[in-house]
């Protein structure tokens, strides 16, 4: 997959109404600081597309970006649709419960019209996932939809720990261990991966 074009779509708070349209979607994410903009910017070859929050745990939007695409000769668009950080303290329990309306109320949504064709579930590849990371997995596999799990960060691992760290994340999911896509933003490891993965859902 060759990435042609990339551009802000939409914005939507709650209640999340779809972009116009029936281009496949390809989600995206995460507890907060995780890594997500980082990896949506480079997936797409841009530096600032998606935006860091300077207040992490503070964005509560749904931020779709249209992109343009050619594989095997051919062009195409899809939506990528950043979904914002979860799991971050200072959160409040009404908005974390806001949140969660958020959130779910886009997946039903998504998978009921049928454009919802992966999530990439972010996590980071030093620690076990937490309680936070196993509901969203379990959110996300609840739709029905294919859910890649993808361990940020790992160029702060030892190359003798990443197969052991990947193990450990794979068991506390209740999933293989092929599911799990080590990667970093940083040295671009798993990016191509991830690319492949991403055109052979959306194509």
């Amino acid at each position: 997959m060759k990435i042609n074009n990339s551009s802000l779509l939409k914005v939507c708070g709650f209640p999340v109404s779809l972009p116009e349209g029936s281009f496949p979607q390809a989600v995206f994410a995460g507890r907060s600081n995780v890594g997500k903009s980082s990896l949506i910017n480079k997936l797409l070859g841009r530096r600032k597309l998606a935006r860091t929050s300077s207040s992490p745990g503070k964005t509560a939007t749904v931020n779709f970006y249209k992109v343009g695409y050619s594989a095997e000769d051919t062009k195409s668009e899809f939506v990528l649709t950043d979904l914002p950080g979860y799991g971050y303290n200072v959160r409040s329990k009404e908005s974390t419960a806001d949140w969660g309306k958020m959130i779910e109320g886009y997946l039903k949504q998504a998978s009921e019209t049928g454009v919802l064709k992966v999530i990439f579930l972010l996590v980071d590849s030093r620690h076990i996932p937490n309680d936070n990371d196993i509901q969203m997995y379990q959110w996300c596999a609840y739709y029905g939809i294919p859910v890649v799990v993808a361990a940020s960060k790992s160029d702060k691992l030892k190359r003798s720990e990443k197969k052991k760290k990947v193990q450990d994340i794979a068991a506390s999911l209740g999933i293989v261990f092929e599911d799990v896509v080590l990667f970093s933003s940083e040295t671009g490891e798993g990016i191509s991966t991830l690319l492949d993965i991403l055109e052979e859902a959306v194509k």
